[in-house]
């Protein structure tokens, strides 16, 4: 009896080491078989990448996709000078102040979205001078459509006409980006 139990433990412990050593295989053979699925699942997902990014490359060489991303990138900067350069509205509207108001603007400076020029009225056009500076002054400042505030005037000069410096503030609706 001695003998038979010795031939049972021998087989057991032939037995798990050959089941350890099918295990070992199964599983190598398993992760070989996996390394080998996620190294052809890489190789497709790296074909796609080159592909788009040569898409990618396509898009970026039409000049079309260049100038709209320097616009994109230059968009403050751009708004900032659109903002400076509604110097010919200005003049428009300077002009629109010597027609409809009868005055005579000698010169302007534009700085700092301010406006200062000479206004004097026009002696060909206006008989009583006062009464045309106070009607610029009150009409002016009432008017909705104008592209400037009309601040304070601190000096006229009355010889046969009078003459005053202007400042005109331009509007915050024309200023996009007023720093």
């Amino acid at each position: 009896m001695i003998e038979t139990t010795k031939q049972k433990t021998s087989i057991k412990k032939i037995n798990f080491p050959i089941i350890f050593l099918v295990f070992v295989i199964l599983s190598t053979i398993w992760l070989y078989w996996y390394n080998f699925y996620i190294e052809s699942d890489n190789q497709k997902i790296e074909t796609r990448i080159s592909e788009k990014e040569t898409e990618i490359n396509k898009i970026k060489e039409d000049k079309n996709i260049q100038v709209y991303a320097l616009i994109s990138d230059n968009k403050k900067i751009l708004n900032k000078l659109e903002s400076y350069s509604q110097i010919t509205k200005f003049i428009n509207s300077l002009t629109y102040i010597e027609d409809n108001y009868n005055l005579i603007l000698e010169w302007f400076n534009y700085s700092n979205w301010i406006i200062t020029t000479k206004a004097s009225t026009n002696p060909e056009k206006v008989s009583n001078a006062y009464v045309a500076t106070y009607s610029f002054i009150e009409k002016y400042r009432n008017e909705k459509d104008v592209d400037f505030k009309l601040p304070y005037i601190s000096k006229v000069i009355w010889n046969s006409q009078m003459s005053f410096n202007l400042k005109l503030e331009v509007k915050d609706n024309l200023i996009n980006n007023k720093k």
